[in-house]
């Protein structure tokens, strides 16, 4: 800042008759350079008194960072003991999203900012406090506050009646699923700030919308909402993680360029491409900003499937005569698994634990993707970033719901071995379950965290189910709505 800052003379407080000719002097001191902050175009904050007495006041300040404008509400009152004692600068809409930070929304001043103010009171005032204790605290805190991504999972929309899931444990809602998620882009809508969706798969039901017509009906259902998001908000980018549900309904080509006549593709988005390592390709990472500490690591968990090209439903329109089929990761899946992978209507009959995950609805992401995630990795702890890792298919048993171990990725002991080398990586956010997990790996530090699916909500909250996950540079908190908890997550 090379403004001049002006000197203050009288020693008077707003208990003394005289506060008029101190309230006074503040306001020529703050006019003035404000004034010539603006002629440098280097003004950042607006304040004015809300009484008469000048004893409360508000304003804004604003600051740039990574090209984004900042731009908060700032509130103070005079305190009985000034001007020997300092303000206490509030900013409330940053309540908790920094460390340096008092409850309330009280900005810290206690270690440099408050002994300077002593020894040169009465000379400083509240233009002192704006520039010499807000000033810097924006400075060194703004690039720390949350990058925000939000989170949802398994939408799974048809446009049929609620029906029992397999396993007859839940009713399964699904046109309420796309209302779920016009609720939830409504929501985004009002937060600025987020610039990442994460949709965890499942972005249809492939198996109840039985013909193609039906799933292009729903894509193209659920693809109006994302586009809304998008066209709303310019700067979100949506990555679409690649489901079960996907390879049922549509082949790995129309997932990779695009599905008929919609948007629709599971590979790094157009808004991502200028920062991700790979553009077309269902495993990916990209950072959030340019000079983001944060990368995003997309997993694709079905590289090694029994429908690995996809285009239909396994047993029905995929079968191993009409080569539709993986011969070799369907020999793998069933020598895994007591049941008839084609025929069962409980994949988990005689299994428990961690044999649980041999389903043809889970999958591998293979040797060759491990490599990658390796070398990703690697690049990552060199250049001290956090990494959150995505994948529509649990990487850890006991992230699984009840720790059954059913939604669990087969090749899992592989690719925790990886990440387990890596400090750099700090949380695994997965869905699949359609029910929620959370597990702290005490030993790594890494967090897993398995996203509710509003498709099998309780009927209260099953169109109000999502979430906000806002990354600070030590740590995550998770903005829960309906089924989703809120977390608030410290990482080392």
């Amino acid at each position: 800042m090379s403004c001049r800052l002006p000197t203050l003379t009288l020693n008077i407080g707003p208990l003394d008759p005289k506060w008029p000719d101190r309230l006074r002097e503040e306001l020529v001191s703050l006019v003035e350079f404000v004034e010539e902050s603006a002629e440098q175009d280097q003004d950042w904050f607006d304040i004015q008194p809300l009484d008469e007495k000048g004893l409360k006041w508000e304003g804004t300040c604003w600051s740039m960072y990574n090209m984004k404008k900042y731009e908060l509400k700032v509130f103070f009152e005079v305190p009985a003991g000034y001007p020997a004692a300092p303000i206490e600068i509030q900013i409330p809409e940053l309540d908790g999203k920094t460390e340096k930070m008092y409850r309330g929304g009280f900005i810290c001043m206690d270690l440099h900012f408050a002994p300077q103010w002593r020894s040169n009171s009465p000379k400083y005032g509240i233009v002192h406090a704006m520039c010499l204790a807000l000033g810097p605290w924006l400075a060194a805190e703004i690039p720390h506050l949350a990058e925000s991504g939000a989170l949802a999972t398994d939408v799974q929309y048809a446009d049929i009646d609620d029906v029992w899931n397999f396993m007859k444990t839940h009713k399964r809602k699904y046109r309420s699923t796309l209302t779920c998620l016009r609720n939830a882009v409504d929501w985004w809508l009002t937060m600025p700030d987020v610039n990442l969706v994460l949709d965890l798969g499942d972005a249809i039901d492939g198996f109840r919308n039985a013909d193609r017509a039906m799933g292009l009906h729903a894509i193209r259902k659920v693809m109006e909402e994302w586009e809304r998001l998008e066209r709303c908000n310019v700067n979100v980018a949506v990555p679409h993680l690649i489901g079960n549900h996907e390879l049922y309904k549509f082949t790995r080509e129309e997932l990779m360029k695009g599905v008929e006549n919609t948007s629709f593709s599971c590979i790094c988005p157009d808004r991502l491409a200028s920062h991700a390592d790979r553009k077309s390709s269902f495993n990916y990472s990209f950072k959030l900003e340019p000079n983001s500490r944060w990368r995003v690591v997309i997993l694709d968990p079905y590289a090694e499937s029994v429908m690995r090209n996809g285009g239909g439903r396994v047993g029905i329109e995929l079968t191993l005569e009409n080569g539709g089929l993986d011969p070799h990761f369907t020999d793998v899946c069933q020598q895994n698994n007591p049941n008839d992978i084609f025929k069962a209507t409980n994949f988990f009959a005689g299994l428990s634990g961690d044999a649980s995950r041999w389903c043809p609805f889970n999958g591998g992401v293979g040797q060759e993707q491990l490599a990658w995630l390796d070398s990703v990795l690697i690049q990552a702890d060199k250049d001290d970033e956090r990494v959150l890792i995505a994948s529509h298919v649990i990487l850890h048993p006991m992230a699984t719901p009840g720790h059954n171990c059913h939604t669990l990725l087969w090749d899992y002991e592989a690719v925790l071995g990886i990440l387990e080398k890596h400090t750099s990586v700090k949380l695994v956010v997965c869905g699949h379950a359609h029910h929620e997990g959370y597990f702290h790996c005490e030993r790594t530090g890494i967090h897993h965290i398995s996203l509710p699916s509003p498709l099998e909500a309780p009927e209260d909250v099953a169109e109000t189910t999502f979430g906000l996950l806002e990354l600070f540079d030590e740590r995550v908190r998770l903005v829960g709505n309906g089924w989703v908890t809120s977390r608030d997550i410290r990482i080392t």
